[in-house]
């Protein structure tokens, strides 16, 4: 959020956007933290993906080059996809880990 300010990229902290700009990169953490036990995630939804599609999605329709959506900035084209896709990611990829991890004790 520093590094955001710092550069002036009010397309991530500008008015109305920095909580979903904050909400993605703590699922972010949750989701790669509990996945990096599990590097079986190759597949399109993967945390990397969904953090840098959410902002990536704030950035183009703040500079016009998408469309808007009657669901504001968490409407399912823009940060709300890839917010519950970490949500998920973070849940599976956490049962994943703490299953793999019983196993190995076994």
């Amino acid at each position: 959020m520093i590094l955001f300010y710092i550069f002036g990229l009010e397309q991530f902290i500008g008015s109305g956007v920095i909580f979903p700009t904050v909400l993605i990169q703590l699922e972010y953490g949750f989701a790669t933290a509990s996945s990096t036990y599990c590097l079986t995630f190759f597949s399109r939804l993967s945390p990397g993906f969904c953090f840098a599609d959410g902002l990536a999605s704030l950035a183009l329709l703040r500079q016009g080059m998408k469309i808007g959506s009657s669901e504001g900035y968490f409407g399912w084209n823009f940060t709300g996809g890839s917010i519950c896709y970490l949500a998920v990611e973070g849940v599976i990829s956490s049962t994943e880990s703490l299953f793999l991890t019983k196993l190995k004790r076994v």
